[in-house]
């Protein structure tokens, strides 16, 4: 799923991003007309505003994007430089949803580390465009013509070179629309309940389970009783390789990756896909490829919130079985290196506080495995090397990290101060191990 970017929300803290706007206009769709425009909270341009009908005679490529979507990052550079091969024909102009300060500050931060400041203008704190053209998915790209009318909306591999010729010199030139089909949803009420119209005040314990649902993105929600304690979660849209992978591995706090999973079942493809876009749309659309799942349970029940789970997946998928056991693997190994402890909290009675971006992260009464989680998530989820905790630390920590979060030299770095770094090593590990309810012949093991 490289093109795709999933939305992923813990209401445990609280963003920018959560403020409900009513949409002022109707969604827009390729072959209408825009109305008038004016976006402000402009950078990196000669004024904060601008009306889009400004752009005069140019083809306006509207870029929405957030700063956690690795593809939307990886498309900066090369619209930096179609901006500058289209300079007369094309504006380019990157919308998010997210605030100044976080986006500017990404900003300076990347092209620092590419030493190269990006001609594009971005927009910040979008309530406007998000709305007139809804989508679920980033990065998403509007094209615009000279005439303000829409002429396509597209995924990130059709902004080529090629494409916005043919868009300049051919009024008849389509490109494939992006299927990004999008309806309201409030994630912070019960999935499927009176039409998701009530507040669900009296619901003490639900479960829910369906397949693809049209319209709905592909997100995974936890609800929080409070900074540690999941009571609730709803997961739209996924494969069915993401329940297993939440259900055993308590949320994030002991996630299993692809590289902590084992797919010991006849028909893999069943669980997971490496498609791109609208291809990987298509096949999560398939019948028991993509479902949605939602599970409630009273605050004082959080504790059993994830047995639940997994007792529900058994019910549910009697099919398949799920286990965790032992297993020795190549890993790369988060170790504590000799000296002085360094890293324990100096706020035990403090909120935590975990801040994680490519360059780097900061901690504040926070835990190892947790950061560890988000890493491997963010940034080596691919990758088919584990990545474990064996610093044997169990107490809260505080740590602030600059560096590439992709690179391990780059982190072992900037982690020996703190006395600790990535090892590679063989261990015995705990890998979740999903295989066919019923006995594989050893014929069939052999073609697995």
């Amino acid at each position: 799923m490289a093109a795709l970017c999933l939305f992923l929300s813990v209401t445990a803290q609280t963003t920018g991003t959560k403020t409900k706007v009513n949409p002022p206009i109707k969604p827009l769709h390729i072959g209408q007309r825009m109305p008038e425009v004016v976006l402000t909270n402009l950078h990196n341009y000669k004024t904060s505003s601008i009306n889009l009908a400004d752009f005069e005679a140019k083809l306006i490529i509207i870029d929405f994007w957030a700063t956690w979507c690795s593809p939307c990052v990886a498309m900066i550079p090369k619209m930096d430089s179609l901006q500058k091969e289209f300079k007369h024909d094309v504006q380019f102009i990157s919308v998010s949803y997210q605030s100044e300060k976080e986006v500017t500050s990404f900003m300076e931060k990347l092209e620092k580390q590419k030493n190269v400041h990006y001609s594009v203008p971005y927009s910040t704190d979008d309530n406007l465009l998000r709305f007139m053209f809804l989508h679920k998915t980033l990065p998403h790209y509007v094209w615009i013509s000279a005439n303000g009318t829409v002429r396509a909306i597209t995924e990130l591999k059709e902004v080529t070179s090629a494409n916005i010729d043919k868009m300049l010199n051919s009024d008849s030139f389509t490109l494939p629309e992006k299927n990004d089909i999008t309806i309201p949803y409030d994630y912070n009420k019960p999935f499927m309940v009176d039409g998701n119209g009530g507040n669900g005040s009296g619901l003490t314990y639900h479960s829910a389970l369906s397949g693809y649902v049209l319209g709905l993105k592909s997100y995974i929600h936890l609800e929080r009783a409070d900074s540690i304690n999941v009571n609730g979660l709803m997961i739209s849209n996924c494969p069915l390789i993401w329940l297993y992978k939440l259900a055993f591995g308590n949320g994030y706090s002991r996630f299993y990756g692809n590289s902590r999973v084992h797919l010991a079942v006849r028909h893999p493809e069943e669980f997971t896909s490496r498609l791109s876009g609208n291809a990987y749309l298509a096949w999560l659309s398939e019948p028991g490829h993509g479902v949605c799942y939602e599970l409630r349970v009273p605050r004082k029940s959080t504790k059993y919130l994830f047995p639940f789970f997994q007792q529900n997946l058994a019910m549910l998928f009697p099919q398949y079985s799920a286990k965790v056991e032992k297993r020795k693997v190549k890993c790369m190994a988060l170790i504590r290196l000799p000296g002085d402890d360094n890293i324990k909290t100096k706020h035990p009675d403090s909120t935590i506080i975990e801040s994680v971006d490519p360059f780097g992260f900061t901690m504040q009464n926070g835990d190892l495995e947790s950061i560890m989680s988000q890493i491997q998530l963010k940034y080596f989820q691919y990758s088919a090397i584990p990545m474990v905790n064996k610093t044997g630390y169990r107490n809260r920590v505080d740590l602030k990290i600059k560096a590439n979060l992709s690179s391990i030299p780059d982190m072992n770095r900037a982690l020996e101060p703190y006395h600790l770094a990535w090892q590679e090593r063989i261990e015995e590990l705990e890998m979740l191990v999903i295989s066919d309810a019923d006995p594989i012949s050893e014929s069939t093991k052999k073609g697995l």
